[in-house]
């Protein structure tokens, strides 16, 4: 499905996507050769303050997505809430060390699973899948809003 065919719907579709794309991990990022991509190299654990707060996601399918993102417990699970063009969604996630794992779940229905690792710049970026529909894939970069 082409972001330039898809109505409403489908689009809010892909955006859940390319939000769940938001954790994936280390471990799972390979190139097609399947050598392990190399990241650089950031602090075992990422702050809370460095974490919390508003973000700015841009999706490869997508146009923004505002995150408003809660402070990581002891155990690194966190919640939040996303919101894109009228659309809102509860986050609920993982951050481990400089990976975070997280699903919106868009109140239209759809589910995004988002997979990511902080950059030393300062961004999150990495995979979304859409629970919904699994062949719904993108990817994202998240910087501070």
């Amino acid at each position: 499905m082409t972001f330039g065919l898809m109505r409403r719907a489908g689009v809010v579709a892909a955006v859940s996507a390319a939000v769940l794309a938001f954790t994936v991990s280390t471990a799972d990022a390979s190139t097609p050769g399947g050598r392990e991509v190399a990241r650089p190299s950031v602090s075992a654990v990422v702050p809370a303050s460095s974490f919390d707060g508003k973000w700015i996601m841009d999706q490869s399918n997508a146009p923004h997505v505002s995150l408003f993102l809660g402070a990581p417990a002891s155990d690194g699970s966190f919640t939040g809430f996303a919101s894109w063009e009228g659309n809102s969604g509860d986050i609920d996630g993982r951050l481990t060390g400089g990976d975070v794992v997280f699903f919106i779940h868009w109140s239209f229905g759809h589910t995004g699973r988002y997979d990511g690792h902080l950059g030393s710049d300062g961004k999150w970026s990495g995979v979304t899948v859409d629970i919904n529909d699994p062949s719904s894939q993108a990817t994202w970069i998240a910087r501070r809003g």
